[in-house]
């Protein structure tokens, strides 16, 4: 049995890691808000977006991953590198995960930032967002200084509005095989998602290069 002041520390030991990422991250945040022009004062931040910046927002959402795609009509692989997948779990290209799920799918404040940053509205006018008050708007409709008001994030919209039930940036080479037209800013929904580390077997069940075991 431990003994309670052994768990004691353990439990203080583990919260003061979590303060710590959790100051971190939030001023790393900031700092990228102002230098879009925005505003570094959260007075609207909510429990949601704080679990979005403990949770890896730094090393996985702001670090670059090479160069950008400068234009939708560029696709880079989906396998290029950039998901860190398990060498046993080689990514096929198939395009499955893409085609089911690339649609319909909730983002998260820091997907906006690289985008605003860069003015990709080549992204941004898929981009459907509620504000706080119930206003819906199109990505290419906000700033920096709206980041705080965004209650939710949808992927994906057409230019005029209106739902999409594809994703606007998949295509296949003369070989069949899938790319992403924004590869290296692609929202973390799909960035993160491996379907071997789901236990959910439509998700693992559909993908070709997803063995009998997870890595």
């Amino acid at each position: 049995m431990i003994a309670p002041e052994v768990f004691t520390a353990f439990a203080m030991a583990i919260g003061i890691q979590f303060i710590v990422i959790s100051v971190l991250a939030l001023a790393e945040w900031e700092t990228r808000i102002q230098a879009i022009g925005g505003s570094s004062s959260f007075p609207r931040f909510t429990t949601q977006r704080a679990m979005h910046a403990v949770t890896g927002v730094i090393p996985v959402v702001w670090l670059s991953q090479g160069e950008i795609v400068k234009t939708p009509d560029t696709y880079i692989p989906l396998s290029s590198g950039v998901n860190n997948v398990a060498a046993e779990q080689v990514c096929l290209q198939c395009g499955k995960c893409c085609e089911r799920w690339g649609w319909d799918q909730k983002g998260i404040v820091e997907d906006l930032i690289p985008w605003l940053e860069k003015n990709r509205t080549d992204i941004l006018q898929h981009v459907s967002i509620r504000l706080s008050g119930g206003k819906r708007v199109s990505g290419t409709d906000i700033t920096a200084g709206d980041l705080s008001r965004i209650v939710r994030i949808y992927y994906w919209q057409d230019p005029a509005g209106r739902k999409m039930r594809e994703c606007p940036f998949f295509r296949r080479d003369d070989e069949g095989k899938a790319l992403c037209g924004i590869h290296d800013v692609k929202p973390r929904v799909c960035r993160e998602f491996t379907p071997w580390t789901w236990q959910n077997h439509e998700f693992y069940g559909n993908c070709p290069a997803c063995r009998e075991k997870t890595p």
